[in-house]
Order: C-alpha cells, then structure tokens, then sequence
C-alpha cells in the first residue's frame, strides 16, 4: 500500500456524515482570512469605538459596552496571534509574551503605522418582568420492603399500591431580556486606504428566566446579555481579517479496526495511523492472495465458456467478487483518509477516501470528504502565498470525543 506521510494541518471545512454507524472527534485546523489578502497590510490595528449608541442601560453602559467591544475584539486578535493590536490605555503596542489569553509582554516596541478599525454600534436593551402561573405535576409512589434471594437476601423496593399524583399551581416570576443591535466595521490600513467594511444589521437576541421558560439561572448582567449577542459577530470579524484556527468534526467510521477507532476517539492520531497502515496492509495481502485464487478460477472458466454472452456473464461475475473483497476494508479506508486530514497530508486523505469509494459507494459521505480535500488544497495554497507565520507558538486544545 502507499507510505503514510505526516505533515501540519491546514485548512478544513465543516462537513456533515450520513447514517451509518459513526462517532466523531475534533481537531484544530488554520484557516486563511476570509476577506483579507495580504495580512501584512493590516498586522497592526487600532480598534476605535467611532460611535457607540446605547438605550435601555445605564450612561455608564456606554463605557462598560465600549471597554468590552474593544477587549472582546482584542482577545480574539492574540488568540489566533497574527496580527498586533493597540493598548490605548498606555498608547503603545504591547508584544504578547505569555500564553494568557488576554497576555500583554514587558516590553512594546515603537509605534508602529497602525491600520484603524472604526465600529459603530447601536444598542437596545429591553427588560420586562411579571410573574407567570406554572403549573407542576407531583408524582408519590409509596414502597414497601422485600427481601430477595435465600442465600444472602437483599431488600429491594416494591411499589404498594397505586401512585398518588397531585398538581400544584404557583405565580412564578420571569425576566425577559430583548437585545437588538446594529454594527458597522471599517478598516482602513497605514495608507489611508478602506480594505474592509461589513455591516450587522438587526441583530436580536430574546432570551427568558424564570416563569415557564425552564429556564432557572441567575439573572444576567447588561454586559454578559450584550456580550452574548455581539461575541460571535466579532468572532466573525478577527475571521475575516486575521489566519484562524477553527475546531472541527470529523467522523470516525466505527466499523473499521476497533483497536483504531479507540486510538482515533482518544485522539492519539499519529499511533492510529500507525496502526491502521499496519492493518490495511495485512488486509491488502489477504485479497491479493484471494484475488490470484479467484483468477485462476476465472481463467479456466472463461476457457470452458460455450459463448461470448456467457464469457461476459464469468467477467462480470468476477470484476463483482473482486470488489466484494475490498468492502469490508472500507471502513478503514475512510479512518485512514480522515487520519491523513488531520494530520495534514491531503494528498494521501483524497487516495484513502478514493479506494474507500471504490470499496463502498453506498457511503455519501466520501463524496463530501473528497470534495472538501479538493477545497482544502485551495486554502492551503491561499496560506503559502501568504507567508503566514505566528507570533509566538501556542498549545493547541486538546481534542476531544464528544
């Protein structure tokens, strides 16, 4: 079988599996920007609260909301660690030097020609309360005491007689929250020039506690409710202009080696493709060898044949068996394309999907596996023109089976 390459993740997209037997894990993958081409252009940024409109809080919302778009944005720029963001506070440019999420160095360096990123934000915030009848069904079931077993009898609980049920209606109370925002974004690089603009419009979030909701938390403050609505728009901004990694699923096809897919489930990848390329290879051998036996078999049989029809009838039937042979290594197929992806050899994870397709063409998902390599190739090309490099390393998270 072909030699198993390692190489560094670099870009997947999100896909979905179809209905068979399956789990999933999650791995870390880089993504380029979505909008911006040459990150060099905008590595340092000054993020401006330009305007800021904020109704239904407080006059210190204003602060509180600007201080937390700026800092929301500005965690998420060192998370992905491309690109420089300003410390207003102290009006130098601060270096990360520690894994912190929010890390500042010791030490800044000059003031670089910074690329100005305005946000105008419009906020409204909403809140009612009241108190709501709810309803609750309450269940007693009285038991009684049996011993079973006459060696070592143990007691066990019966039910006696039949369940009493009974309801009870309360006023509870409620808070309900509605959110709505409007967010515009421009960015206008060290020469003045506009290279990106987007626009959130009518942005809401409703969002109920208490009364019948079945929602039973403490209530939230202005700023976590606001947070709530805003964090992934801003997510969605360091996306668009900086390298990101992103978290995704991939499937573990169960049906494959069971020593592997524990491997593959705790997330061990490089021990997991060790060990399939020993199993696939041992499996090859085994077919190649049935293979010969079938062939020989087929060769004087298609000797013997009276007619053409029946010589196209021992064909057929042998191309079939052959490839009846190669589906119960499918599922290995697969595990080996989707630990190739993750370990980054995309060349290698189209073969694997490939010869599992072949093997199994009833499974849709290879089709969506292939079709997502061939656009992995495009963005790991985005990223070598790019010249994408990090700041400083960090520890990816840990994958998890979920």
């Amino acid at each position: 079988m072909k030699t198993l390459l390692y190489a560094l993740p670099a870009a997947l997209l999100l896909f979905t599996g179809c209905a068979q037997k399956k789990s999933e894990v999650y791995a870390d993958f880089l993504m380029p920007p979505k909008e911006i081409t040459n990150i060099n252009d905008v590595k340092d940024i000054k993020i401006n609260i330009k305007n800021i409109q904020i109704n239904g809080l407080s006059k210190k919302a204003n602060k509180d909301i600007s201080n937390l778009v700026k800092g929301k944005l500005s965690a998420l720029v060192y998370k992905e660690n491309f690109l420089n963001v300003s410390d207003d506070t102290l009006g130098k440019n601060f270096t990360k030097a520690s894994k912190n999420y929010h890390g500042y160095g010791k030490f800044y360096q000059d003031k670089p020609n910074y690329s100005i990123l305005d946000v105008d934000l419009k906020v409204n915030v909403k809140k009612t309360s009241g108190t709501e009848k709810v309803t609750t069904k309450l269940e007693y079931q009285r038991y009684t005491t049996k011993y079973v077993g006459k060696k070592f009898p143990r007691p066990v609980g019966v039910p006696s007689g039949s369940p009493t049920i009974t309801t009870a209606t309360n006023n509870v109370p409620f808070v309900n929250y509605v959110v709505t925002a409007d967010m515009n974004i421009k960015l206008t690089n060290g020469t003045k020039k506009v290279v990106y603009t987007k626009t959130f419009a009518n942005l809401k979030l409703t969002k109920k506690i208490g009364g019948n909701s079945k929602v039973v938390t403490e209530l939230p403050t202005d700023l976590s409710i606001v947070s709530e609505l805003l964090t992934n728009k801003l997510r969605d901004i360091v996306y668009d202009l900086s390298p990101h990694t992103v978290s995704r699923k991939l499937v573990v096809n169960e049906l494959g080696d069971a020593s592997v897919v524990a491997l593959m489930k705790a997330t061990a990848f490089s021990d997991a493709a060790d060990k399939l390329d020993g199993v696939i290879t041992k499996q090859e051998t085994a077919i190649e060898i049935k293979i010969k036996e079938l062939t020989v078999k087929y060769d004087t049989d298609i000797k013997k044949a009276k007619d053409q029809k029946a010589k196209d009838s021992l064909t057929a039937s042998h191309k079939s068996k052959i490839k009846g042979l190669y589906k119960p290594v499918a599922a290995d197929y697969e595990n080996m394309g989707v630990l190739n992806e993750i370990l980054g050899d995309m060349e290698m994870a189209s073969y694997f999907y490939e010869e599992s397709k072949k093997a199994d063409s009833s499974n849709s998902r290879l089709e969506i596996s292939l079709n997502r390599i061939k656009d992995t190739v495009e963005k790991q090309k985005t990223l070598k023109t790019m010249s994408v490099k990090k700041k400083s390393t960090y520890k990816n998270k840990d994958n998890k089976d979920r």
